[in-house]
């Protein structure tokens, strides 16, 4: 895994040679090789993940999470250095995974990755297919419940968000208000997107539902003034 994990960190640096990535003869390599690649480690390997059985405790270790970490950061930096190397559909269908991963740091990754999307005129129109888009198979929740539209993936996260902030706060609820006010950031500019409504009518309504939420008008004020702020 250690090895797996630096090869990708490798190539992440390298991506930052926009020379190299330009040549034609990577083209090829890039898109049907490495994207692929990093693709296949999105998604928790259950081969590398365990539950330690510590009296009144389960933890769980998940050995996989660096490596994962490493993927979610090197299509990120795709998307900054060379995003014309991507297919938009293929690359939503397969990074959805992160919205539910288990670790809060792969979910923050994955929604601060979408938010760059935003901020790219040349990449907004694409974040129509994520939201009327699906992941490329059912994503399963910590409850065993599978969603897969993005709408249904949107409304799992919220939900899930609004249990641990309704705990008493510690360093875990200032974490999932951060990633709830990212999130927040995210699905409120893609609303705004010309053609959203039409083409993703679920999601555009929900998103006009989670808008009138009690239980995060916290995240909503922060995030709508966090908005206003870079406009």
């Amino acid at each position: 895994l250690e090895v797996r994990r630096q090869a990708v960190l490798t190539f992440e640096a390298v991506l930052k040679s926009t020379d190299l990535v330009n040549k034609a003869e990577n083209s090829k390599l890039m898109e049907t090789v490495v994207v692929q690649t990093l693709y296949q480690e999105l998604e928790p390997n259950q081969n590398f993940i365990r539950i330690m059985d510590a009296g009144a405790l389960k933890i769980r270790i998940d050995n996989h999470l660096p490596l994962r970490r490493a993927a979610f950061d090197t299509l990120a930096t795709i998307i900054r250095v060379c995003p014309y190397r991507l297919n938009m559909d293929e690359f939503y269908q397969w990074t959805m995974q992160g919205l539910l991963d288990p670790e809060e740091d792969i979910v923050t990754r994955t929604w601060d990755m979408y938010f760059q999307i935003t901020q790219n005129p040349s990449l907004r129109s694409s974040l129509r297919n994520l939201g009327s888009g699906k992941a490329r198979k059912p994503i399963t929740d910590s409850k065993g419940k599978s969603v897969q539209a993005m709408h249904k993936i949107l409304l799992t996260f919220i939900k899930k968000k609004m249990i641990t902030l309704k705990q008493v706060s510690s360093r875990e609820t200032e974490s999932a208000s951060e990633c709830t006010k990212k999130a927040l950031m995210t699905v409120f500019t893609m609303v705004e997107i010309p053609g959203m409504e039409e083409q993703a009518a679920d999601f555009t309504t929900l998103v006009g539902r989670i808008k009138q939420t009690k239980g995060i008008a916290k995240e909503i004020v922060e995030a709508n003034n966090a908005l206003k702020a870079q406009r």
